[in-house]
């Protein structure tokens, strides 16, 4: 026979129980709507990038990093939003909304970073979804766009000429 103690504790654990069940279908939906959401804005964030001049070229961009700890090799797969080209630039592209949509979040800012070492694009595109706003993230020693390595490889074939004038 079960005494009224008894009673209280198969009630307040099976509550417990329900609770926990309860809160994690909630966090799960909470995530699946998220998502959902997260596809529809950068659904929107194609047509941004089409109206802006960009061509889009790939979405979901796979990129693969290398990386050693402690001499052990790893890697990581890296995906970024699009790739996009307007004229000769190549541009990575992260679509962000909601609380996230500030390239200045550090999280953020070393998504970009991340996006920089792997896809060594022209630029780096922001589309902040709230604003409906794409931005340009350039950080301090990026060489900007397609002009920079021509005049480079043009100065290698001047200095290489005049070598062979001089030695001849």
């Amino acid at each position: 026979m079960m005494t009224e103690m008894d009673w209280l504790i198969l009630t307040i654990c099976c509550s417990l129980g329900v609770f926990i069940l309860g809160y994690r279908g909630w966090r799960r939906f909470q995530g699946k709507r998220r998502q959902a959401r997260g596809k529809r804005k950068e659904i929107q964030a194609e047509k941004l990038l089409k109206e802006a001049g960009y061509r889009i070229l790939s979405r979901q961009k796979k990129g693969r990093m290398v990386y050693y700890i402690d001499g052990q090799r790893k890697e990581q797969v890296i995906y970024a939003d699009y790739w996009v080209a307007r004229g000769w630039h190549h541009y990575v592209v992260e679509v962000k909304s909601g609380r996230q949509a500030n390239p200045q979040l550090a999280a953020v800012r070393r998504q970009l970073l991340e996006y920089r070492a792997v896809f060594r694009p022209h630029g780096i595109l922001f589309i902040d979804m709230e604003k409906k706003r794409i931005r340009r993230v350039d950080f301090e020693g990026q060489a900007r766009g397609f002009i920079p390595g021509l005049a480079g490889s043009l100065l290698g074939v001047i200095v290489a000429l005049a070598i062979q004038l001089i030695i001849r």
